[in-house]
């Protein structure tokens, strides 16, 4: 009869203090946190090719050229205004497709977070002093059309000062992509 009760009263009592014990407390310390690099901030257009300016230039002949915004389309799409170089020439309306990234639709069929990449990629270039725009791949030959035939594939650098030095340009299209969007 000792033996019952006490194998009936061994759990409850072990039970009971597990219960009451006081939880071990976990932390997290800043070795264990991964450092948060911005690599749009660390990337420049020198890094990965041979422009060294974008004055005197345009995005559709030269593969490098500033632009001036017309209307954000979505996360990775806008229309842009090209300034133009030679005497003479009006501003022509450049379609841009992001290169190389891709956001959910913000606009027809609307996919979740595309509003949220949509909103993020619109306040960059909204608040934006300096636009330029390089060929996808970086080279200096002309701007190549995406397969629509009516867009061009590009990156988007900005920077909140105006005419900014080339080395102080941010790559949005990567910044698109480290936020997760």
């Amino acid at each position: 009869m000792k033996l019952r009760k006490l194998l009936v009263i061994l759990p409850l009592s072990l039970g009971a203090m597990v219960a009451c014990a006081p939880k071990p407390q976990t932390s997290i310390t800043q070795s264990s946190v991964i450092p948060h690099i911005n690599y749009a901030e660390q990337t420049h257009i020198g890094d990965f090719s041979s422009f060294t300016t974008y004055e005197g230039k345009n995005f559709l002949d030269d593969g490098i050229g500033q632009v001036t915004l017309y209307n954000p389309v979505d996360g990775d799409t806008a229309h842009f205004y090209q300034k133009e170089t030679q005497e003479g020439r009006k501003e022509r309306l450049v379609k841009v497709r992001f290169y190389g990234i891709d956001t959910p639709e913000s606009t027809g069929q609307i996919e979740p977070w595309g509003k949220k990449a949509s909103k993020f990629t619109t306040e960059k270039l909204q608040t934006a002093k300096t636009i330029v725009l390089t060929n996808g791949d970086l080279t200096a030959v002309a701007a190549s059309a995406d397969s629509t035939g009516t867009r061009f594939k590009a990156m988007v650098w900005i920077s909140e000062q105006e005419n900014a030095p080339i080395e102080a340009l941010k790559c949005l299209n990567l910044w698109v992509v480290q936020e997760g969007y």
